[in-house]
């Protein structure tokens, strides 16, 4: 069983986490790693019916977005080490000093 890095995307609205989502997956696809979507569906959280609206929304204006997306947000890489204790997953907590 291969081991899970779980990709989050957290920011605001319209600020451009599904396009950067987006990138992320095309870009790791390509490198050849085995990477999936989200759950589909709204009921599961996602803004998406199905992989495919995603993929096919994100393709349209796709330069548009991006350049959208460089012009109004600034992007923070953070690597959190999480734990497994019992089954249970433990991600430790932000605090003010993460900013």
């Amino acid at each position: 069983m291969k081991k899970e890095i779980r990709i989050s995307v957290v920011g605001n609205t319209a600020t451009g986490k599904s396009t950067l989502m987006f990138e992320i997956y095309n870009l790791l696809t390509e490198l050849g790693f085995d990477v999936e979507l989200p759950p589909e569906g709204k009921e599961n959280g996602s803004d998406y019916a199905s992989s495919e609206s995603f993929i096919n929304q994100m393709l349209s204006n796709r330069e548009e977005r991006l350049n959208a997306v460089k012009a109004k947000t600034k992007i923070t890489l953070r690597e959190i080490q999480s734990y497994n204790v019992n089954q249970e997953e433990i991600i430790p907590e932000e605090t003010d000093n993460d900013n």
